[in-house]
């Protein structure tokens, strides 16, 4: 599913990652990154991929400063939006530990304007079948392959609300 942000999306986005950066290291947040990008940079791709979801999903969000492992709350679901400069990337977190959310869904840069959203996977799914890899050995990821339709995502949560019964998503 590729996401097409506006203007508005992208000035929004820009401004965000720029106050959620400051708002971080003046609170102290150390920055773990490896990238070589600037922290306004992949917080600005971030931010991108949280727009993009909030809009597939249609779910009005009040972006926070710093983050807190839940980025989205879709019926009372959190979502963790991870999203990555590189289209063939995986989800990845830095520690089995850091995964916050009940969901998480994976998020791509397709071109500047546009957000690629390959799947989602349930936090117990990725704990436990995650691995670390060469190209990140002190992180645990999971390629896109391994991960569920968006779709399905969307369907159990309707199901779940529409439905009349209750399915863990």
């Amino acid at each position: 599913m590729i996401i097409k942000l506006t203007d508005e999306d992208l000035d929004k986005a820009q401004g965000l990652a720029s106050a959620r950066w400051q708002l971080s290291r003046a609170s102290g947040v150390i920055n773990q990154r490896k990238d070589k990008r600037s922290d306004e940079d992949i917080d600005f791709l971030g931010i991108k991929g949280e727009i993009a979801v909030a809009k597939l999903f249609d779910i009005k969000v009040a972006f926070s400063g710093i983050d807190t492992g839940i980025d989205l709350w879709w019926h009372g679901i959190g979502i963790d939006v991870k999203t990555t400069f590189h289209d063939s990337g995986h989800l990845l977190f830095k520690s089995k530990d850091a995964v916050k959310a009940p969901v998480l869904i994976m998020a791509t840069e397709y071109s500047e304007n546009k957000i690629r959203i390959p799947g989602w996977v349930k936090r117990k799914e990725f704990i436990e079948n995650s691995k670390q890899r060469d190209f990140a050995p002190d992180a645990w990821s999971m390629p896109q392959e391994e991960l569920h339709d968006i779709r399905d995502f969307w369907y159990k949560v309707k199901q779940m609300r529409l439905g009349g019964e209750k399915e863990n998503a």
